[in-house]
């Protein structure tokens, strides 16, 4: 369950890394 390459994005890096693993725990992603 590790974060996506959302981390990546950079300007949505805040964002990203707590929707991003959110998204994961629900098997959206």
């Amino acid at each position: 369950m590790t974060k996506p390459h959302a981390r990546n994005s950079g300007p949505l890096r805040g964002f990203a890394d707590q929707f991003g693993w959110l998204v994961t725990v629900n098997g959206q992603a």
